[in-house]
């Protein structure tokens, strides 16, 4: 990952970079005295559709071969680097 980030990823606001299939990293515009951001890093995983749940597994199977989305994404943020900045950037809209 810090390899990564010193070749310049995470310039953009809001760029993201996975780590793995279910880790990735988004960069966020911070406030300093020079240009800043600070990283966030987010559990991604795929969940069952509710309406699915219950269902034998064999049907389940057929209903993903058939190319119904049985899933949906759940993102969580786990942990934030912020450096030395205020923390203006929590309230800034464009950081959401």
């Amino acid at each position: 990952m810090v390899s990564g980030l010193m070749r310049g990823w995470g310039e953009v606001n809001g760029e993201e970079f996975y780590l793995r299939k279910d880790l990735k990293v988004r960069a966020f515009k911070t406030y300093h005295v020079i240009p800043s951001q600070c990283y966030v890093v987010y559990s991604v995983k795929q969940k069952l559709k509710q309406e699915y749940i219950g269902l034998p597994g064999n049907e389940i199977k057929n209903l993903k071969l058939s190319g119904v989305e049985i899933t949906y994404t759940v993102t969580v943020p786990e942990i934030a680097f912020t450096g030395d900045t205020m923390s203006d950037f929590i309230v800034d809209q464009n950081n959401i």
